[in-house]
């Protein structure tokens, strides 16, 4: 991603700017980023798969009662439910061969692999990042929407998923204090990161979807 070169106001007339030191993330070596990666990747390992269990960690941290414990169980169910819905209703609107299918049957993952013809040429983008930009996205600091179109396939299903999990932080609030809820949500449940069964996951990092 270019940045254009800006001289200040207050610069003296005839000088040159300072140099910029070089970004040392861009100079990792391989065994360097390798170790950031994997660093970085920690603050996505207790994320709740799609339809997985509501962590005993989670209760203890908490401090969950019986009763909320119940009602965030349930939210995680309905929210499997109502993304694999969510899945079947995009492929069937944006993918010819499942105008007619039946998904009853086909499982989240299934689905998502069904459209994955349709995510790679966008999702392959990644593989041209720089290791700095690599980790910024999976720090959280950037979106992937800064690489690829924000109307093309894969950020129009982000975009879906990202609505069927605020319907899902919508239910945990009925259990959830406002503090309880972002702990919980930061830890165990991001609004732009979906880890479905069969280790297909998708993070699209920081995103504001209100953005234009």
């Amino acid at each position: 991603m270019e940045t254009p070169d800006v001289k200040g106001e207050s610069q003296e007339a005839g000088t040159e700017p300072p140099e910029k030191a070089p970004d040392t993330a861009e100079k990792l070596t391989q065994e360097e980023f390798l170790k950031q990666l994997q660093k970085a990747l920690k603050r996505y390992a207790n994320t709740i798969p799609v339809g997985g269990e509501l962590p005993e960690s989670a209760k203890e941290e908490l401090s969950l009662n019986e009763n909320q414990a119940s009602g965030i169980s349930d939210a995680l169910k309905n929210e499997a439910e109502r993304l694999k819905q969510v899945l079947a209703e995009f492929y069937r609107d944006n993918c010819t061969a499942g105008a007619n299918e039946d998904l009853s049957s086909v499982s989240s993952s299934q689905i998502l692999i069904k459209m994955l013809p349709q995510m790679i040429p966008d999702l392959q983008k990644t593989a041209q990042l720089s290791a700095l930009e690599q980790l910024q996205l999976v720090k959280g600091e950037r979106s992937l929407l800064e690489w690829i179109p924000r109307d093309g396939f894969t950020a129009r299903l982000a975009y879906e998923l990202y609505k069927g999990r605020q319907k899902t932080y919508e239910e945990l609030a009925v259990f959830l204090a406002e503090e309880s809820l972002k702990k919980f949500t930061n830890k165990y449940l991001m609004p732009n990161a979906f880890y479905f069964p069969g280790n297909f996951n998708l993070n699209f990092g920081e995103v504001n979807w209100e953005e234009k």
